[in-house]
């Protein structure tokens, strides 16, 4: 049941990831213009720090720095991306959608300049692969599914590209791989990609070969790899790729998240609910994690933690989250009040959210179990 409120959002986490897709191969030429590149992307890796670090206005200025040095890479339009939709996403909001936009639009004037020369590095194809994915993975977080679906597209060309020049760039793997995996993902819901085959096994192959073969991108394409097993139900291996970086980064929000939902699908629902307790102390607008740690508990089944519960998910539908997740809360009500044995009480909860949300087929399940015969 926990899966139904998964509802991949998993890839809006990789979404900020992408900025250590960018990293420090080996020279394998020493022209001028490679050196260059090299440093930039060296230049990213030291802002991806600031970000795991949660160092925000350090990290504002590094990238601001950045592409003034380079006004000519997309590589600060990304950075700044990047650090935008980071604190975005731990917030669940678009608070900085009017900043995130403009940097944005920034990129895309630079990249469309940059298309136009004879030839790109496979540097410049990096970043600005990893600018329009990181631009595709956004709008989907929008919901706008062909906005998303086009721009991964574009990205999935640029990263092609890479390959076609040189197949020993083991880190341009981690774009392609991404691409098919969530696509895969994805494409059974969208309407207008019919007939996509399943490619996430290419997808896994292709990031485990980043974590194998890659350079400074090892890191991401751990993290990417404990998110899929999320995806994929195998929580021991996603415990593992993720642990590290949480007693790395023990107040990264993002990384936090991931491990507290790998240990809620591992059913270990009191160490789940530590680490989304702890993500609110970090920032207590982090309204999913209300929800989360009112799962945790629910799911734990002590008597003594259904009052904590059950002041969770109010807590958390005071915050006004949409009716697909206030549909959510209803139906953990729901099964709290299965637990107390207050079956009508559970019945009005299903109800309510199955008026919310129309296709929670848990909460009919349940209704039903009830013998109310939805």
């Amino acid at each position: 049941m926990f899966r139904l409120q998964k509802q991949k959002i998993y890839p809006y986490f990789v979404s900020i990831f992408l900025l250590m897709a960018v990293c420090v191969q080996p020279s394998y030429a020493a022209s001028e213009k490679e050196v260059i590149q090299e440093k930039i992307a060296a230049k990213l890796v030291q802002g991806e720090r600031l970000l795991f670090a949660r160092e925000y206005e350090a990290a504002f200025q590094h990238f601001q720095a950045l592409s003034t040095a380079y006004p000519s890479s997309p590589a600060g339009a990304f950075g700044l991306m990047a650090l935008n939709e980071v604190k975005m996403l731990e917030k669940d909001n678009f608070a900085y959608l009017d900043e995130f936009m403009k940097y944005a639009k920034m990129g895309d004037k630079i990249i469309s300049q940059l298309m136009q020369n004879y030839k790109q590095s496979n540097w410049e194809l990096m970043f600005s692969g990893s600018l329009i994915g990181l631009e595709g993975f956004f709008e989907a977080r929008r919901r706008d599914w062909i906005g998303a679906y086009t721009l991964g597209t574009k990205s999935r060309q640029i990263f092609a590209r890479i390959q076609k020049n040189d197949p020993q760039f083991a880190d341009a793997d981690f774009g392609m791989g991404m691409y098919l995996y969530w696509r895969s993902v994805f494409a059974k819901d969208l309407w207008f990609v019919p007939f996509v085959p399943d490619k996430r096994a290419e997808g896994i192959a292709l990031i485990e070969r980043v974590v194998k073969e890659g350079v400074v991108a090892k890191d991401l394409a751990r993290i990417v790899l404990a998110i899929i097993n999320l995806e994929e139900g195998n929580d021991k291996k996603g415990e593992e790729a993720i642990l590290p970086f949480v007693q790395s980064y023990p107040d990264n929000i993002l990384f936090r998240n991931i491990y507290g939902k790998i240990l809620i699908s591992a059913k270990q629902y009191e160490k789940a609910f530590s680490q989304f307790e702890h993500i609110l102390r970090i920032e207590p607008q982090a309204k999913k994690s209300l929800y989360f740690s009112a799962v945790s508990l629910v799911l734990l089944q002590n008597p003594q933690r259904y009052e904590d519960a059950h002041i969770l998910l109010e807590r958390f539908l005071l915050s006004h989250p949409n009716d697909e997740w206030s549909s959510y809360a209803y139906y953990w009500k729901g099964r709290l009040a299965e637990n107390e044995k207050k079956m009508d009480e559970a019945k009005l909860y299903y109800n309510q959210a199955v008026s919310l949300n129309s296709k929670l087929k848990g909460a009919r399940f349940r209704l039903r179990a009830l013998g109310s015969g939805l």
